[in-house]
């Protein structure tokens, strides 16, 4: 699982951060970002994750649209309130809730999906860290057996051209 760390900085300037496995190699994602471009989340008191920020920047397009729509539909609503097709305020209400849900819903799908691929490749690394370490048990094993024969060899080999009695008589 990832692990969030957020810290503030104490001051402006440039920060460096380092990451040391002792074992193996590692994934690190950083995410840094400035309150200045992002702004601060009213709820927690943290600058916004670029997500947040995304969803922020998409309602307000989606307000801003519908501004422009009102401005332009009474137009568009004196000459359909003449045709008799007049669409109703409720109905854009109506569209622009869901469009922002679907765009929320769409939001959490795509985390989703990059929790999904940062696990994918954690256990990518697992699998191929147990796998080089069975190959290096694997050669090591193979050297030990061929030693040990080689080992056998030699001592049988000297016992019958020693001339000694092989049975100890």
């Amino acid at each position: 699982d990832p692990v969030w760390f957020p810290k503030g900085a104490p001051r402006a300037g440039w920060y460096r951060a380092c990451v040391l496995a002792h074992v193996d190699t590692v994934d690190v994602e950083f995410e840094l970002r400035k309150e200045s471009d992002y702004g601060m989340h009213p709820s927690n008191e943290h600058v916004l994750s670029q997500d947040d920020y995304r969803k922020l920047q998409e309602d307000a397009t989606v307000d801003a649209q519908e501004s422009a729509m009102k401005d332009g539909r009474r137009n568009v609503q004196q000459l359909q309130w003449q045709q008799g097709e007049m669409a109703k305020d409720e109905d854009f209400e109506q569209a622009k809730e869901k469009i922002k849900e679907l765009r929320g819903h769409l939001a959490d799908i795509q985390s989703l999906m990059a929790k999904e691929r940062r696990r994918v490749a954690t256990h990518k690394q697992i699998n191929e860290h147990s796998q080089r370490r069975m190959i290096k048990a694997s050669f090591l094993e193979t050297i030990l057996f061929v030693a040990i024969t080689l080992f056998q060899v030699y001592l049988i080999h000297t016992w019958f051209t020693s001339g000694a009695p092989v049975l100890g008589r």
